[in-house]
């Protein structure tokens, strides 16, 4: 069963390499850094352990006989890191992209943080992806209920996420009860905000 294979990680670099892999053919990760694989890797390897510094962030990944083969990072309620040392770090990579790129990536983060900030009592599942050879296996979808689970154990009320409106990830999330709370335009098309309550007091 997949639900039970699902493990908490702790090697980041492992879990970035399945998610660049598995947004490589995303349009908007590729009008922000090109179809260089190796620039969304880059990318993960800054914003990935950033995301996990508040309290009840999480990394959880399953593996299948080659690996691991999806990985989900939920970002736990408190205040965003600030971003200068994050961008001192990855400062050869936003050389690489170019001024035209690292304008596009600040103005998403920005859009980001404006129409979806972190919420005081609710789990934020920040990114999930699968390996492309392995889509349709079930793996996001025993990931999102190891994910309700976590939030539950913390007695988090909601999770809540960012999609591309209309794409197969917003299907996937209404399939486990995430509704629409609002979209705003973004870099490479619209972008719903949805949330799930968890029936937690």
């Amino acid at each position: 069963m997949v639900d039970s294979s699902i493990e908490v990680l702790t090697d980041t670099r492992e879990a970035t390499a399945v998610l660049a892999a598995a947004f490589a053919q995303d349009p908007a990760m590729i009008e922000l850094f090109g179809d260089d694989v190796s620039n969304f890797r880059g990318v993960y390897d800054l914003v990935v352990p950033r995301m996990l510094g508040n309290p009840d962030s999480v990394l959880l990944g399953i593996r299948d006989d080659q690996g691991l083969v999806s990985a989900a990072v939920c970002q736990g309620p408190g205040k965003d890191p600030p971003q200068l040392p994050m961008l001192i770090r990855g400062l050869p990579m936003l050389w690489r992209l170019g001024p035209r790129r690292v304008r596009l990536l600040l103005r998403f983060d920005a859009q980001l943080r404006k129409h979806s900030p972190l919420r005081s009592d609710q789990l934020r599942l920040a990114i999930l992806g699968t390996r492309p050879d392995a889509f349709g296996r079930g793996y996001g979808s025993a990931l999102l209920r190891r994910i309700d689970e976590h939030a539950r154990a913390r007695g988090l009320g909601h999770v809540y996420l960012e999609a591309a409106k209309d794409g197969y990830q917003m299907r996937l999330y209404e399939k486990h009860g995430y509704r629409v709370e609002k979209s705003f335009d973004s870099v490479g098309g619209p972008v719903v905000v949805m949330a799930k309550p968890l029936g937690v007091s």
